[in-house]
Protein backbone atom coordinates (compact mmCIF):
# COMPACT_ATOMS: atom_id res chain seq x y z
CA UNK A 1 0.00 0.00 0.00
CA UNK A 2 1.20 3.51 -0.81
CA UNK A 3 2.72 5.14 2.32
CA UNK A 4 0.69 8.33 1.77
CA UNK A 5 -2.52 6.30 1.99
CA UNK A 6 -1.31 4.55 5.15
CA UNK A 7 -0.27 7.87 6.70
CA UNK A 8 -3.64 9.49 6.00
CA UNK A 9 -5.57 6.53 7.38
CA UNK A 10 -3.28 6.24 10.41
CA UNK A 11 -3.81 9.86 11.40
CA UNK A 12 -7.57 9.33 11.32
CA UNK A 13 -7.40 6.00 13.17
CA UNK A 14 -5.09 7.29 15.89
CA UNK A 15 -7.44 10.16 16.65
CA UNK A 16 -10.48 7.87 16.68
CA UNK A 17 -8.82 4.96 18.54
CA UNK A 18 -10.32 5.77 21.97
CA UNK A 19 -13.81 5.83 20.45
CA UNK A 20 -13.60 2.64 18.37
CA UNK A 21 -14.97 0.17 20.91
CA UNK A 22 -15.21 -2.85 18.60
CA UNK A 23 -11.74 -2.48 17.10
CA UNK A 24 -9.93 -5.75 17.84
CA UNK A 25 -6.40 -6.05 19.21
CA UNK A 26 -5.41 -7.62 15.87
CA UNK A 27 -6.56 -4.52 13.99
CA UNK A 28 -4.68 -2.22 16.35
CA UNK A 29 -1.53 -4.34 16.01
CA UNK A 30 -1.82 -4.25 12.20
CA UNK A 31 -1.97 -0.45 12.20
CA UNK A 32 0.97 -0.27 14.64
CA UNK A 33 2.96 -2.57 12.34
CA UNK A 34 2.25 -0.37 9.32
CA UNK A 35 3.39 2.72 11.24
CA UNK A 36 6.82 1.19 11.86
CA UNK A 37 7.66 1.23 8.13
CA UNK A 38 10.32 3.82 7.25
CA UNK A 39 8.45 5.19 4.23
CA UNK A 40 5.27 5.59 6.26
CA UNK A 41 7.17 7.36 9.07
CA UNK A 42 8.67 9.77 6.52
CA UNK A 43 5.21 10.58 5.12
CA UNK A 44 3.82 11.06 8.62
CA UNK A 45 6.68 13.43 9.50
CA UNK A 46 6.09 15.47 6.35
CA UNK A 47 2.36 15.67 7.11
CA UNK A 48 2.97 16.74 10.72
CA UNK A 49 5.50 19.36 9.63
CA UNK A 50 3.23 21.04 7.08
CA UNK A 51 -0.20 20.63 8.71
CA UNK A 52 -1.94 23.89 9.57
CA UNK A 53 -4.99 22.60 11.44
CA UNK A 54 -6.03 19.76 13.69
CA UNK A 55 -4.73 18.07 16.80
CA UNK A 56 -1.35 17.29 15.29
CA UNK A 57 0.50 17.60 18.62
CA UNK A 58 -1.70 14.89 20.14
CA UNK A 59 -1.18 12.71 17.06
CA UNK A 60 2.59 13.15 17.32
CA UNK A 61 2.44 12.03 20.96
CA UNK A 62 0.54 8.91 19.94
CA UNK A 63 2.94 8.22 17.05
CA UNK A 64 5.93 8.39 19.38
CA UNK A 65 4.93 5.05 20.95
CA UNK A 66 7.24 3.48 18.38
CA UNK A 67 10.80 4.61 17.44
CA UNK A 68 10.53 5.21 13.65
CA UNK A 69 9.55 8.86 14.07
CA UNK A 70 12.42 9.61 16.48
CA UNK A 71 14.73 10.53 13.59
CA UNK A 72 12.34 13.31 12.51
CA UNK A 73 11.96 14.94 15.94
CA UNK A 74 14.71 17.54 15.40
CA UNK A 75 13.12 18.64 12.12
CA UNK A 76 9.66 18.80 13.68
CA UNK A 77 10.92 20.70 16.75
CA UNK A 78 12.45 23.42 14.58
CA UNK A 79 10.33 23.61 11.43
CA UNK A 80 6.78 22.38 12.10
CA UNK A 81 4.09 24.90 11.24
CA UNK A 82 1.94 24.23 14.31
CA UNK A 83 3.23 25.20 17.77
CA UNK A 84 1.65 22.06 19.27
CA UNK A 85 3.86 19.83 17.13
CA UNK A 86 6.97 21.89 17.93
CA UNK A 87 6.10 21.73 21.63
CA UNK A 88 5.67 17.94 21.72
CA UNK A 89 8.84 17.34 19.69
CA UNK A 90 10.89 19.77 21.80
CA UNK A 91 9.58 18.30 25.06
CA UNK A 92 10.51 14.81 23.92
CA UNK A 93 14.01 15.91 22.91
CA UNK A 94 14.67 17.89 26.11
CA UNK A 95 13.45 15.12 28.42
CA UNK A 96 14.95 12.31 26.35
CA UNK A 97 11.73 10.32 26.39
CA UNK A 98 8.51 9.99 24.45
CA UNK A 99 5.25 10.25 26.41
CA UNK A 100 1.78 9.32 25.18
CA UNK A 101 -1.75 9.01 26.49
CA UNK A 102 -2.81 5.48 27.44
CA UNK A 103 -6.22 6.17 28.98
CA UNK A 104 -7.87 7.70 32.03
CA UNK A 105 -8.41 6.78 35.65
CA UNK A 106 -10.48 8.26 38.44
CA UNK A 107 -8.89 10.06 41.38
CA UNK A 108 -10.81 10.91 44.54
CA UNK A 109 -11.10 14.59 45.39
CA UNK A 110 -13.46 14.11 48.36
CA UNK A 111 -14.23 10.52 49.27
CA UNK A 112 -16.78 11.43 51.94
CA UNK A 113 -18.89 13.28 49.38
CA UNK A 114 -18.24 10.77 46.59
CA UNK A 115 -16.45 13.35 44.43
CA UNK A 116 -13.83 12.22 41.98
CA UNK A 117 -12.17 13.53 38.86
CA UNK A 118 -10.97 11.87 35.70
CA UNK A 119 -7.21 12.17 35.16
CA UNK A 120 -5.18 11.01 32.15
CA UNK A 121 -2.62 8.20 32.39
CA UNK A 122 0.55 8.17 30.31
CA UNK A 123 3.30 5.76 29.31
CA UNK A 124 6.89 6.61 28.35
CA UNK A 125 9.88 5.19 26.51
CA UNK A 126 13.41 6.44 25.95
CA UNK A 127 14.25 8.11 22.64
CA UNK A 128 16.68 6.53 20.21
CA UNK A 129 18.25 9.80 18.97
CA UNK A 130 21.10 11.86 20.37
CA UNK A 131 20.41 15.36 21.65
CA UNK A 132 22.41 18.53 22.10
CA UNK A 133 20.88 20.10 25.21
CA UNK A 134 22.33 23.65 24.90
CA UNK A 135 21.30 23.95 21.23
CA UNK A 136 17.80 22.63 21.97
CA UNK A 137 17.33 25.03 24.87
CA UNK A 138 18.48 27.96 22.73
CA UNK A 139 16.13 27.04 19.90
CA UNK A 140 13.17 26.57 22.26
CA UNK A 141 13.87 29.85 24.08
CA UNK A 142 13.80 31.76 20.80
CA UNK A 143 10.70 30.07 19.35
CA UNK A 144 7.84 32.34 18.32
CA UNK A 145 5.27 30.41 20.39
CA UNK A 146 5.01 31.00 24.16
CA UNK A 147 4.08 27.33 24.64
CA UNK A 148 7.44 26.25 23.22
CA UNK A 149 9.24 28.90 25.28
CA UNK A 150 7.52 27.39 28.35
CA UNK A 151 9.12 24.07 27.40
CA UNK A 152 12.51 25.82 27.30
CA UNK A 153 11.95 27.28 30.77
CA UNK A 154 10.82 23.88 32.07
CA UNK A 155 13.97 22.37 30.57
CA UNK A 156 16.10 24.93 32.37
CA UNK A 157 14.38 24.06 35.65
CA UNK A 158 14.79 20.31 35.07
CA UNK A 159 18.51 20.65 34.31
CA UNK A 160 19.35 23.36 36.86
CA UNK A 161 21.64 21.03 38.84
CA UNK A 162 24.12 21.07 35.96
CA UNK A 163 23.52 24.67 34.92
CA UNK A 164 26.00 26.63 32.83
CA UNK A 165 26.47 30.33 32.13
CA UNK A 166 24.71 29.75 28.78
CA UNK A 167 21.65 28.43 30.62
CA UNK A 168 21.72 31.41 32.98
CA UNK A 169 21.80 33.77 29.99
CA UNK A 170 18.80 31.97 28.46
CA UNK A 171 16.93 32.27 31.77
CA UNK A 172 17.68 35.99 31.91
CA UNK A 173 16.35 36.30 28.35
CA UNK A 174 13.18 34.35 29.26
CA UNK A 175 12.68 36.44 32.41
CA UNK A 176 11.84 39.37 30.12
CA UNK A 177 9.40 37.37 27.96
CA UNK A 178 5.98 38.73 27.02
CA UNK A 179 4.24 35.63 28.41
CA UNK A 180 3.63 35.62 32.19
CA UNK A 181 3.93 31.83 32.43
CA UNK A 182 7.37 31.91 30.77
CA UNK A 183 8.50 34.78 33.01
CA UNK A 184 7.41 32.98 36.18
CA UNK A 185 9.26 29.80 35.20
CA UNK A 186 12.40 31.76 34.41
CA UNK A 187 12.13 33.60 37.74
CA UNK A 188 11.81 30.26 39.53
CA UNK A 189 14.98 29.00 37.80
CA UNK A 190 16.90 32.17 38.65
CA UNK A 191 15.75 32.08 42.29
CA UNK A 192 16.89 28.48 42.64
CA UNK A 193 20.27 29.30 41.13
Amino acid sequence: TDPNVIAGAALFLLEMEPHLQRWSATGRAAVRHLLTRRDTAACLADTLQTALTGRQGFLLQQLLRDPPLDASLHRLAHHAALPGVRRVAMTALLTGEARWLTGHRFEWTDKTMGLRKRVPTHATRSLTVARDLPALLSAAARDRSPKVREVAADGLIAHREKATSHMDALAAHLAEDTSPSVRSRAAFYLNRR
